[in-house]
C-alpha cells in the first residue's frame, strides 16, 4: 500500500481525506439531512471499488425495497465512500479528489447549520444544557442534540490543516487534532459528593439517509471482497508526523485558552496576535474567504467567543503561547500571584506519552505533566546540557559551588539535586553561574533570567517552567508578618530611649495598618467558613477574599457590603462578638441545623466504608464537640485580647499628635499579645493563609501521609485512606488544612482550597450547576 500510494502528494491527500472523514463522524445531523450538490460533486471521483459499491446502491431493486423516497441515492453513496474511505482498497480516487473542495463544501453546510459541530471551548455548551435539562441525563436524543447545538455557537474544529468554524474554513500550514466529539463532559451529578462532571452523549440522527444506509453500504462492500488491515499502513505514513515523546509540546494550548480566558481576555489575545502578524488574517480573508470583520484601520471588528477562537487558531501554537506570555508579563491579562489557570471542562485532555497539558500563572505558560518525576528529570537534563555546552568554565564554577573537586562532577551534581530542594539547586547551579544563562534562556524563555528581576524571582520562574510546585503567594498575612518583624526590630532599638514619639509612630503605624487588614480578613474568613453551607454552595470549600467578604456582609452586616469592606480595627472585637453570638446556639444545641434528607448523597446510605460528615447546613455544626468548643474559645480569646490590650486605642493615640503617645513598652506588650492570639488562630486554620504542600509518603499497603508547612513553620500531616475520602472537598494547588476543625465522628480535618478574585474565577462563577435529584430514587432510599 505504501508503494502504491507514495507517488506525488497522494499520502497527504489520503491523510487530508481521512481527517475530513473524522470531522464528519463527530458531527450531529438531522433526520432531513441531505448531501449538498457541492459536496456530492467534490466526491464524484471514486476508485473501482468505490464505483462498484455506488452502482450496487443504485440498483432498482433497492428502490422497490425501500420505496423511491427512501432508497439510497448516488450522493449518499459518495459521502458514505468518504466516511468509510478504506476497505479492500481506497474508495476515493486520490488523484482526482480535491480535499480542499470537499472541505469547502462541508464548511458551507456547517455555516448553514446543516452539519452541527459542538462548541467545546468555554462553558457555553455546559450552561445551555443545564438550563434546558434540570435532571441528570446521560444521552440526548437527536432532536434534543440539534436543539442544544442550535442554541449555542458553531463549533470550532481543526483536523490537520483544515480549520472549520463560524467564519468558514481555512487551510493552515500548521496541523492540529481538535476533532468534533459527541461524548462531552456537560453535566455534574446531583450527588454533591461527585466533583467531576460526567459525560453526556449527543446522538446524531440514525434516520438521516447517509446514516441509515451505512450498514447496507458495508454489506455491499463485503459482498465483493474482504476488508484489508490498514492499521500498519496508517501507522507507517503518520509515524513521522507524531510527537508523542515531545515533553515540551504546546499542542494542548488551545484547550487551555478555551477554558482559562474570559471573553475579554480572549479578545486581547487575538488582537495581540493580529498586531504581531496581520498577514495571517489578511491571507485567511483573501485566500480562504473567511468572514472576519475589520474596521477601516484594519483592527478587528466585533466577534463572539467561537469566532475569536477560530481566528486565534489561524496562528501556530508557539505564536499563541508567546502572545499570551507577553500579555501576562505586561499585566494586560491580570493573573494574581499564586493562581494557576487550567482547563476545566472539555479541555481536560492530555497529550503524548507524558500526558502533558498546558497551564498559565502570573509567571507565564508552561507545559506540565501527570508524570510526577518530570520536573526533576527536566532539571537534571538542563544541568547536563549546561555542562556539555558551557564546558570547563561552567564545570569549574559548579565544583566551586559544591566545594568539590573536578572529578566525577556529574555524580556529585545528581547527589546534590536529590538531597536539596529544587530552589536551592537552581539558585546554586543556574542563577549563580552566569556562563549558563544563555543556554537556560534558550530552553526556558528569555524572561526566566531577566536581569531586572531579583534572584528569587528568577528561581521561581525557572521552577515554574520546569514544572515544580512554587511556594504559596504573598497574602495579607505575609504583609502582616513582615511588618510585625520590622516592628519588633524597631521597638528593640528604641527600648530605653526617652519618649521617642516620632520614632514609635513611624515604626508602629505601618504595622497597625497591616494588622487591621489582616484582622478584617480573619473576620470575613471565619464568618464564611463556619456559618456557611459549603456542601450546597457550588463554590464548595473554596475561599476567595471577595466571596468571604460578601458572606460576612450577609451574616453580620445585614448585607451592607460597604461597611463590611471598611471594617476598622476598633470594630473587629464587636464583629467577632457577632460571629460568636451566631455560633453559641449551635454549640449549645439550641439551633437545629440538620441537613434535609434529599441533600444527603447516595453513598452515605449505601456503604459503611465511607462517612458523610456534612450533615449540618453550617460547617460549625459538622465539627466534633471538642472542636466546636476549641474554635469558639479561640475566637473568644482573640476578641478578649483585642479589647484588653486596647490595641485600637493605641493606634488612635499614635494617629493624633495631640494625644498622649504610648510608650515602647505599651506598644511591645500589646502587639505581642495580639500576635500570640493570632498565632493560635492561624494554627487552627481560622485565618486565610495557604499552607505549603511538602510532599507525600506512601507505603506498600497504600497508606499515605501528606505533609504541609504553614505560617510560622507550623507542620501538619494528613493520613489516608480516610473514612471521608469521597467527600474531602475540592482539590487545588493551594490549601488551608484547618487543624482545629475536626469533623464529627472522624479524625479528619476540614480542608479549604485557597482561591483568587480574578477574571478566571468570575468566568467560572456558579460552576458547577447541579441538576435535581431523581424523586423516585430518593423515595427508594
Amino acid at each position: 500500500m505504501v508503494e502504491k500510494y507514495q507517488a506525488g502528494d497522494q499520502i497527504d491527500v489520503l491523510l487530508d481525506l481521512l481527517a475530513l472523514s473524522e470531522c464528519l463522524e463527530g458531527c450531529v445531523i438531522r433526520d432531513t439531512y441531505t448531501v449538498s450538490d457541492e459536496l456530492n460533486g467534490a466526491l464524484q471521483a471514486a476508485t473501482a471499488e468505490g464505483k462498484r459499491v455506488r452502482l450496487d446502491l443504485s440498483n432498482p431493486d433497492l428502490s422497490k425495497r425501500f420505496g423511491d423516497s427512501g432508497a439510497p441515492k448516488p450522493n449518499d453513496a459518495n459521502l458514505m465512500n468518504l466516511l468509510e474511505l478504506f476497505y479492500n482498497d481506497l474508495l476515493l480516487d486520490l488523484d482526482k479528489t480535491d480535499p480542499w473542495a470537499v472541505a469547502q463544501a462541508i464548511s458551507h453546510q456547517v455555516i448553514d447549520r446543516k452539519i452541527l459541530f459542538p462548541f467545546i471551548f468555554g462553558r457555553n455548551l455546559y450552561d445551555a444544557l443545564n438550563t434546558e435539562h434540570k435532571k441528570e441525563i446521560r444521552r440526548l436524543s437527536p432532536e434534543d442534540s440539534v436543539r442544544l447545538l442550535e442554541r449555542t455557537p458553531i463549533g470550532v474544529v481543526q483536523m490537520r490543516g483544515f480549520l472549520f468554524g463560524p467564519l468558514g474554513v481555512s487551510r493552515t500550514a500548521h496541523f492540529r487534532n481538535i476533532a468534533p466529539r459527541r461524548d462531552l463532559r456537560l453535566q455534574h451529578s446531583a450527588d454533591r459528593s461527585v466533583s467531576a462532571p460526567h459525560r453526556v452523549y449527543l446522538e446524531s440522527s440514525s434516520q438521516a439517509r447517509v446514516n441509515r444506509f451505512r450498514a447496507l453500504h458495508r454489506e455491499k462492500l463485503e459482498k465483493h471482497a474482504e476488508r484489508s488491515d490498514w492499521s500498519l499502513f496508517l501507522q507507517k505514513v503518520t509515524k513521522s508526523r507524531l510527537d508523542d515523546f515531545d515533553e515540551s509540546s504546546v499542542a494542548m494550548i488551545p484547550h487551555l485558552i478555551g477554558d482559562a480566558l474570559d471573553d475579554g481576555e480572549l479578545r486581547s489575545l487575538v488582537e495581540s496576535l493580529h498586531c504581531a502578524d496581520q498577514k495571517v488574517i489578511e491571507s485567511a480573508i483573501e485566500r480562504d474567504g473567511l468572514s472576519i470583520s475589520r474596521d477601516r484601520d484594519g483592527a478587528l471588528g466585533s466577534h463572539d467567543r467561537s469566532e475569536l477562537m477560530q481566528i486565534m487558531l489561524l496562528y501556530p501554537d508557539q505564536d499563541i503561547r508567546a502572545s499570551l506570555d507577553d500579555l501576562v508579563d505586561r499585566g494586560k491579562i491580570e493573573i494574581p500571584e499564586g493562581e494557576v489557570r487550567r482547563p476545566v471542562l472539555h479541555g481536560k485532555r492530555y497529550g503524548g506519552q507524558w500526558a502533558t497539558y498546558v497551564e498559565v500563572s502570573s509567571l507565564g505558560t508552561r507545559v506540565a505533566a501527570h508524570f510526577h518525576g518530570m520536573p526533576t528529570l527536566r532539571l537534571l537534563e538542563l544541568l547536563s546540557e549546561c555542562s556539555a555546552q558551557c564546558g570547563a568554565s561552567y564545570r569549574a564554577q559548579v565544583a566551586w559551588q559544591l566545594r568539590i573537586g573536578n572529578d566525577d562532577i556529574e555524580r556529585e551534581v545528581e547527589r546534590f539535586c536529590r538531597s536539596n530542594s529544587p530552589s536551592a539547586v537552581i539558585r546554586s547551579l543556574i542563577v549563580s553561574i552566569e556562563s549558563c544563562h544563555d543556554i537556560v534562556r534558550e530552553r526556558l524563555g528569555e524572561s526566566v533570567l531577566d536581569p531586572d528581576c531579583s534572584d528569587e524571582h528568577c528561581v521561581s520562574r525557572i521552577m515554574w517552567q520546569l514544572g515544580f510546585t512554587c511556594s504559596p503567594p504573598r497574602t495579607v498575612q505575609s504583609e502582616y508578618s513582615s511588618k510585625y518583624s520590622e516592628l519588633q526590630s524597631d521597638m528593640g532599638a528604641l527600648f530605653g530611649m526617652e519618649q521617642p514619639t516620632d520614632s514609635i509612630r513611624s515604626a508602629a503605624m505601618g504595622f497597625l495598618v497591616e494588622l487591621e487588614n489582616y484582622l478584617r480578613s480573619i473576620v470575613h474568613y471565619v464568618s464564611w467558613l463556619l456559618l456557611t453551607d459549603h456542601f450546597n454552595d457550588e463554590s464548595g470549600l473554596r475561599y476567595t477574599p471577595d466571596t468571604s467578604m460578601r458572606e460576612c456582609a450577609r451574616l453580620i452586616y445585614s448585607d451592607d457590603l460597604n461597611k463590611c469592606q471598611k471594617m476598622t480595627l476598633g470594630e473587629v472585637p464587636s464583629r467577632l462578638g457577632a460571629v460568636l453570638n451566631k455560633l453559641k446556639p449551635i454549640l449549645e444545641g439550641r439551633t437545629d441545623v440538620a441537613r434535609n434528607l434529599d441533600e444527603i448523597p447516595r453513598f452515605a446510605t449505601e456503604t459503611k466504608l465511607q462517612k458523610f460528615p456534612y450533615r449540618s447546613t453550617v460547617l460549625f455544626g459538622d465539627l466534633s464537640g471538642d472542636s466546636q468548643r476549641r474554635v469558639f474559645d479561640q475566637i473568644k480569646i482573640l476578641r478578649k485580647v483585642l479589647v484588653d490590650t486596647q490595641i485600637s486605642e493605641i493606634r488612635n493615640r499614635l494617629s493624633h499628635p495631640t494625644n498622649i503617645p504610648p510608650t515602647v513598652e505599651e506598644v511591645t506588650a500589646a502587639t505581642s499579645q495580639v500576635d500570640a492570639a493570632i498565632s493560635e488562630i492561624e494554627k487552627s486554620g481560622l485565618a486565610p493563609v495557604p499552607w505549603d504542600y511538602i510532599g507525600a509518603r506512601v507505603d506498600r499497603w497504600g497508606r499515605a501521609c501528606d505533609s504541609f508547612i504553614g505560617p510560622r513553620n507550623a507542620a501538619f500531616d494528613e493520613y489516608s485512606p480516610s473514612v471521608i475520602e469521597i467527600s474531602r472537598g475540592p482539590e487545588g494547588s493551594l490549601v488551608i488544612p484547618c487543624q482545629g476543625l475536626v469533623l464529627d465522628g472522624t479524625r479528619d480535618v476540614v480542608h479549604v482550597t485557597y482561591g483568587f478574585d480574578s477574571a478566571y474565577s468570575k468566568y467560572w462563577a456558579g460552576f458547577p450547576v447541579r441538576p435535581m435529584f431523581d424523586a423516585a430514587r430518593l423515595e427508594k432510599r
